[in-house]
């Protein structure tokens, strides 16, 4: 069985280069920062819950001992 080579003659044309145009790329940068942004409050709002958690419990435990 003969190896095709991906630039013959017979494949020309068939496929069109990837050509991004300047919104798309806009729009993939954008959604980028938002993920990014989007896992950087999760993960602040998240050590601020244990944070709390972690005050309260000890308030608590100083609360029992006292």
């Amino acid at each position: 069985m003969p190896m095709v080579k991906a630039m013959s003659p017979e494949f020309e044309g068939l496929f069109e280069p990837d050509e991004a145009t300047p919104l798309e790329r806009l729009r993939e940068r954008v959604a980028t920062w938002a993920t990014l942004a989007l896992i950087m409050v999760f993960l602040f709002v998240t050590i601020a819950l244990w944070g709390y958690a972690t005050w309260w419990v000890l308030m608590k435990l100083i609360g029992l001992l006292a």
